[in-house]
């Protein structure tokens, strides 16, 4: 591109008109819903979880399953804090009592259930 000197709003009024393949509106891009530029629907962020050990006052106890088997996915994996939105004190509760819940036989490795009480 050449810009002949002369005067600086010529200048820039070729400037702006001059489109790279980088720019959003190149050749009418499909990421443009509008001529202006303006976004329909800006991107809102969610509102943060509240931990649900603290707003319950509980805390995770390998003993009782109902408190942690919601962390556990249908494979048996522990869904992170960043998902759940429990805090990182209360996940660390919850993992290692799902860890030991595992170990001692209450809870599923490889899904999400639990053992059962026979009466």
């Amino acid at each position: 591109m050449f810009v002949a000197l002369g005067e600086d709003e010529e200048r820039e009024a070729v400037v702006k008109a001059y489109k790279t393949p980088f720019s959003k509106t190149y050749k009418g891009s499909v990421t443009d819903k509008e001529e202006d530029g303006e976004k329909e629907n800006p991107k809102k962020f969610a509102r943060r979880k509240s931990c649900y050990f603290k707003a319950n006052s509980i805390k995770a106890d390998w003993k009782d399953p109902a408190t942690f088997t919601w962390l556990i996915n249908e494979f048996g994996k522990i869904s992170p804090a960043r998902i759940t939105g429990v805090s990182r004190k209360h996940q660390r509760f919850a993992t290692t009592a799902i860890k030991r819940a595992r170990q001692i036989g209450v809870a599923s490795y490889v899904s999400n259930r639990i053992a059962e009480v026979r009466s």
